[in-house]
């Protein structure tokens, strides 16, 4: 009988996609993840292009193929997160008219100010 790798890719596939039911105290890290649950799981406050270019100039830990998956070793990340100082998941980002609303408000209220308004 032929080796089929269907079986594995999809224990893979399923691994994985568990990760995002499990607490991250449980994350085993003799693990694999996939590039796109690096910054929703484990925090990594890169996007995915940055991560590339980090693991070509040997910043970031190198990815493995796995069944045909490329994916990461989850005790690698782990361990460059720590090293990083960035075990906490990011802050939520403010968005672009936060962001802008907090340029524009003193000089709006100056302007209020200087109209006699309140």
């Amino acid at each position: 009988m032929p080796y089929n790798p269907e079986p594995l890719r999809d224990g893979l596939v399923q691994k994985v996609n568990s990760l995002h039911a499990m607490q991250p105290a449980f994350i085993n890290p003799a693990g694999y993840v996939v590039i796109k649950d690096l910054r929703g799981v484990f925090g990594v406050p890169l996007a995915e292009s940055t991560i590339w270019q980090k693991v070509s100039r040997g910043e970031f830990p190198a990815p493995v193929k796995v069944c045909g998956v490329t994916a990461f070793r989850i005790g690698d990340v782990l361990d460059w997160l720590e090293a990083q100082g960035k075990t906490d998941p990011p802050a939520p980002a403010e968005s672009r008219g936060q962001r802008l609303t907090a340029a524009r408000l003193p000089k709006r209220q100056a302007g209020a100010a200087s109209r006699g308004e309140r």
